[in-house]
């Protein structure tokens, strides 16, 4: 809702880095932080893009481990994280922010069983 321009610039150029990391296979927690860097700056909450910043280490770490799962599992799983962030940016690009709100909850949601369940599709 509050976004700017240039921040939304930022959000789908951090976006297409990382759908390239999933198309290619090289998924990097560094193109996933700046995708989450980006929605924080974009949100106007500067609470939440300070935050975001502070946690930098631990963040980087949670995120190598959640897409290391999601490497070794199937090409399913890659997608479904990259959908996950395709329904945060259509709502983000259309000014929606409960909608924009509830992907990212989803998003989270579907991170979190990802790393609690590691082998769920592995062989899907």
């Amino acid at each position: 809702e509050r976004h700017t321009e240039e921040q939304l610039a930022a959000l789908l150029a951090a976006h297409e880095a990382f759908a390239d990391g999933v198309r290619s296979g090289k998924l990097l927690p560094e193109a996933d932080l700046a995708f989450h860097a980006r929605i924080a700056e974009a949100s106007g909450n500067d609470f939440h893009a300070t935050l975001l910043e502070s946690i930098h280490v631990a963040m980087t770490g949670l995120m190598r481990l959640t897409l290391g799962l999601t490497r070794t599992a199937s090409r399913k799983r890659a997608m479904s994280v990259l959908d996950e962030h395709v329904a945060i940016v259509e709502a983000i690009r259309a000014r929606d922010a409960e909608g924009a709100r509830t992907a990212m909850q989803f998003h989270l949601s579907q991170a979190r069983r990802r790393l609690i369940d590691g082998r769920r599709d592995r062989s899907r």
